[in-house]
């Protein structure tokens, strides 16, 4: 029942037909990895070498760089287009050729010899780890490191592999705490740890069969990933550790966007020593000595390659720009400032945003970003900035996969995101933009502005949210239309695939969600800020069901069934099972349909107004803080030929 993308491959000529757009003359300007020199005039017949040369030449509207087939090294220079504008006839294109595979190329070969380590170096646990080997890091700045294409996972304890995906179980492969303090105004932070598990019925919620005492290693200095809000997460270092303890002291930088600081309780773990490399795919980066290390040497057979870019093109104040055809593998784009008319087509990115965490340090991952920041929605108007994304894919990156932010005529469509963002610590703001903290909490898309959402995959993320949706301007609601969503992870607690709301609030249309404890979709705020949303013939299972807060909503031809077995917050495992009667949660008392919520305290008006007609569900339940207090708290709404099953033995799967 999911949608079925097609990421065919879309020529030159096509796409400006697809787009709006006819031919004029122009200079056009080739690169070829091959034959190409940059000292050319980067012509048919002397065509550049490198993206920068192709790029650094365009000026006028109508201007081309079209790149041949093969690997373009991006090394750790960015190529930088600012300030040229292209018209909606004559836009400014980058772009294959069409005569084979572009891919830019953010990582550089490790080719020097691996020696073995002779001394001495003391595990977590405190046995001597087994001989390691270095080797000369190829730059300073290395952010991560592949071998054979396979990403090796930062040294870490507890430990996770990338290869099975393991490292998106934070459920069983991050620490539990329970209880700490976070205070920003003193820089203290204080956390106690869990322990093992002794009770069968708890684990693994409240504790897993990790425990801090038996790390026997001083990992002062260490990097700790805390997960200590619902679904915020945040990179601090140890200040202080005594070996064998039930806690530890961090440096409190970062305060929570996400709900509040839950004293304590969460779950975490570290990075950031040599100590933690104890997994033959995990690496260490010594930065003063300028190394690398692993458990065992690299054979000559294998292809050992570092990441060196961050962002391998910067785009800034530039409008009709359209970017096709091109593969991009591990490096980012920031296209930001006063843009509009900015296209990506068929443009697909692996390990895109990265963190500097393997520097040793703790700021927010480097992120992908499409960001007009001229254009400011008001109450009554939103300025057109025609920001499109098509046939495009987000793979695999360390934090979010793209912010956007633009005015409206905004579209995401016919394109996949997965595996993204296995810490969820949120992202930075684009380049140049001045302001502080970090950008993004608790979302694998991180939306601002008028977007419409069609036909796109989202599987296996790590943040709390795919995306957010909220509408503000009268006419010009958010639209998410035909849509699967499969296996949010539970990395951060509360959340939903998507979260929706605003007045009026976002149209969700002919989705499918399903596998994960949080909710499928969901209309967030307080009542009365959220109304007037539309989800219609949607098919949700295996979630917390749908969450409709506000009032004025049309809830219609619906089918949603099977509860998750895990709640969307402190689950018990990281993905919900199939429900049997052992579940501990089960069709009666998970709502497929949670209603009248999105109020600090109980007000009768909230959902009043809202309709549900013609939907199929295992159950509706009133979901309002503090409502079994009121004698007279009713499920609110209209209802009208609904077929609901919390009361029968029928089975809607």
């Amino acid at each position: 029942m999911s949608p079925i993308l097609k990421h065919a491959y879309v020529t030159f000529g096509s796409l400006m037909v697809l787009a709006g757009f006819t031919r004029t003359e122009s200079t056009i300007y080739y690169a070829d990895p091959v034959r190409g020199n940059d000292g050319n005039r980067g012509l048919a017949d002397s065509p550049f070498r490198s993206l920068c040369a192709c790029i650094s030449v365009i000026e006028t509207a109508g201007d081309e760089c079209r790149l041949h087939a093969g690997n373009y090294s991006l090394g750790n220079i960015s190529c930088v287009l600012s300030g040229v504008h292209g018209t909606l006839q004559h836009p400014i294109v980058i772009s294959s050729v069409g005569d084979g595979p572009v891919v830019l190329d953010g990582t550089i070969a490790v080719v020097g010899n691996w020696t073995p380590e002779l001394r001495k170096k003391e595990s977590i646990s405190g046995n001597v780890l087994p001989a390691r080997y270095s080797t000369a890091a190829p730059a300073k700045e290395i952010f991560q490191l592949f071998v054979d294409g396979k990403l090796q996972m930062l040294a870490r304890h507890p430990n996770a592999k990338w290869t099975d995906k393991s490292v998106f179980l934070a459920n069983k492969n991050w620490m539990k705490s329970t209880i700490g303090e976070h205070n920003t105004t003193t820089g203290l932070g204080y956390l106690v740890d869990a322990g093992k598990c002794n009770d069968s019925s708890l684990c693994c919620q409240l504790c897993n069969e990790h425990d801090l005492a038996d790390v026997k290693q001083n990992i002062s200095g260490a990097i700790v990933i805390l997960n200590l809000w619902s679904c915020d997460t945040s990179a601090e270092r140890v200040t202080y550790h005594n070996p064998g303890s039930h806690s530890f002291n961090y440096s409190a930088t970062y305060d929570g966007q996400c709900d509040t600081y839950r004293g304590g309780q969460g779950r975490y773990y570290f990075e950031g020593l040599e100590g933690f490399l104890d997994d033959e795919e995990e690496w260490f980066l010594d930065v003063k000595e300028e190394r690398i290390l692993r458990l065992f040497p690299a054979s000559p057979s294998q292809n050992v390659r570092a990441r060196v870019s961050e962002y391998g093109l910067i785009v800034n104040n530039t409008s009709h720009l359209v970017i096709a055809n091109i593969s991009v593998f591990g490096s980012i784009f920031s296209i930001a400032g006063n843009i509009s008319n900015i296209r990506l087509q068929s443009v697909n990115f692996s390990y895109g945003s990265v963190s500097r965490r393997a520097l040793g340090q703790v700021t927010p991952p480097a992120t992908m970003a499409l960001f007009n920041t001229a254009s400011k929605c008001v109450p009554e108007s939103c300025m057109a900035t025609n920001l499109t994304i098509d046939d495009a894919s987000f793979q695999f990156s360390d934090g979010p996969a793209i912010m956007l932010q633009g005015g409206s005529n905004n579209v995401v469509s016919n394109s996949v995101f997965e595996w993204n963002d296995y810490t969820a610590v949120g992202g930075s703001w684009p380049l140049d933009i001045p302001l502080k903290g970090k950008s993004n909490r608790g979302t694998t898309v991180r939306t601002s502005g008028v977007f419409s959402f069609h036909r796109l995959t989202f599987a296996n993320n790590g943040a709390a949210q795919a995306f957010n949706a909220d509408g503000r301007i009268p006419n010009l609601p958010p639209v998410v239309d035909l849509c699967h969503f499969s296996h949010q992870w539970a990395m951060q607690d509360d959340g939903a695939f998507v979260e929706g709301g605003g007045d009026p609030a976002t149209v969700f249309v002919r989705n499918w969600a399903h596998s994960t404890g949080k909710a499928g979709l969901r209309w967030d705020g307080m009542y009365p800020t959220t109304n007037s949303g539309l989800m219609t013939r949607n098919v949700v299972w295996n979630t917390s069901g749908v969450v409709v807060k506000g009032n004025k909503h049309t809830v219609s031809f619906n089918t949603i069934f099977d509860g998750a077995d895990i709640p969307p917050s402190l689950p018990f495992h990281d993905q919900p099972r199939y429900q049997d009667a052992s579940s501990y949660l089960n069709n009666a008392t998970q709502p497929a349909v949670g209603i009248g919520a999105g109020t600090r305290k109980y007000n009768p008006l909230a959902d009043q107004k809202t309709l549900l007609e013609n939907n199929l569900a295992d159950n509706v339940i009133v979901r309002r803080a503090n409502c079994p207090r009121f004698p007279n708290c009713t499920l609110p709404g209209k209802y009208v030929n609904n077929m609901v099953f919390s009361d029968s033995p029928f089975d809607i799967r």
